[in-house]
């Protein structure tokens, strides 16, 4: 691949070398067989499993061979079993009184996480409805209105005028903070530092690696940096997120309240760290830079960035209808919010 191609892309498992290929079921650039085997357990596993019982479609077993298949589902019905048992051991061990999610590996964690958001456990753990979505007989969404006692922007940026792509830059901290808030079904304060790992990954605008100059670059750096391993739940997921930016660029209020929520969920993480804390120290400055720049803003200047956001969005779909692709997340125009 040319690097110097405008479709070139950075190998999201690696982050070294540049993307040659895509995973066929979740859309992750990789560059390597290594890199595909490590960029998601679950997908691969499947991927290779659909892969079998395809072939096996073909098959015609013997005596001999249905023999070995029936031994072969048995020792699967055994260990399955025994799995199971040891589930049941292990929660005789826990206090279900007080359950916590903090009892769970990281590892255990990312996919009682996943297991939520896929549906697996939709059953069992009630869904979160984001405050910004207005739900039918509810006073909901709820934004919330600047602090008062907010410093003048002029006393941050000494003397220097704002960049002007300051307001692509905040559409991507909305994208995080969209996604950090479903992902952790609304209770991202039982776990700042966690949700504050999620954001980071997700916004490279948090990160410094990257200066977005319009929303379909924001929005468009957002979507890749989703898909990363760490961080991925589905493709449809990530999309979804598009319509969370679009609901709340809606209201000025909707704005305020998701910054400031993100500057306290950095504020907390750092203060729970004993490493790293002026990488982390500089997240949150930042976060509060945007918070005093959003109040400075007008509400023609707002309502241009949503209706930016709203453009870019049909933009998107428009784009996969015409290379006759499904649309993997539906449109919501504006005001049906």
């Amino acid at each position: 691949m040319n690097p110097s191609s405008t479709t070139a892309r950075i190998c999201l498992v690696c982050q070294r070398e540049y993307a040659k290929y895509m995973c066929p079921r979740c859309n992750t650039p990789y560059c390597t067989l290594q890199c595909y085997k490590g960029h998601s357990e679950t997908c691969t596993e499947t991927f290779y499993k659909e892969s079998a019982c395809e072939e096996m479609k073909g098959m015609s077993a013997g005596t001999e061979q249905r023999q070995q298949m029936m031994e072969a589902l048995e020792r699967e019905s055994n260990a399955q079993a025994e799995a199971l048992e040891e589930v049941h051991e292990g929660l005789e061990d826990l206090d279900l009184d007080n359950l916590s999610i903090d009892q769970l590996t990281p590892a255990q964690r990312r996919d009682f996480e996943r297991a939520i958001l896929d549906g697996r456990l939709s059953s069992s753990v009630s869904p979160w409805t984001p405050w910004w979505i207005r739900t039918k007989g509810s006073d909901r969404p709820q934004g919330i209105a600047m602090p008062p006692d907010l410093p003048a922007l002029d006393s941050l940026l000494h003397g220097k005028s704002p960049a002007p792509t300051l307001g692509f830059h905040l559409v991507e901290l909305l994208y995080a903070y969209a996604y950090v808030s479903r992902q952790y079904n609304g209770e991202w304060s039982d776990d700042p530092l966690g949700a504050a790992a999620v954001c980071s990954r997700v916004s490279s605008v948090l990160q410094a690696k990257s200066n977005p100059e319009s929303v379909t670059a924001a929005l468009s750096s957002a979507l890749a940096a989703s898909h990363h391993p760490e961080v991925f739940v589905s493709a449809d997921f990530s999309h979804q997120i598009l319509n969370d930016v679009k609901a709340i660029t809606k209201e000025v209020t909707y704005v305020y309240r998701a910054l400031m929520e993100l500057h306290t969920m950095h504020e907390e993480a750092l203060e729970q760290v004993t490493k790293g804390k002026k990488s982390r120290g500089a997240v949150v400055h930042k976060l509060w830079f945007f918070i005093v720049w959003t109040s400075s803003l007008t509400l023609a200047e707002l309502k241009s960035l949503h209706a930016q956001v709203v453009a870019t969005v049909r933009d998107m779909v428009h784009t996969q209808l015409t290379a006759g692709a499904k649309p993997e997340f539906e449109l919501v125009m504006p005001g049906s919010e």
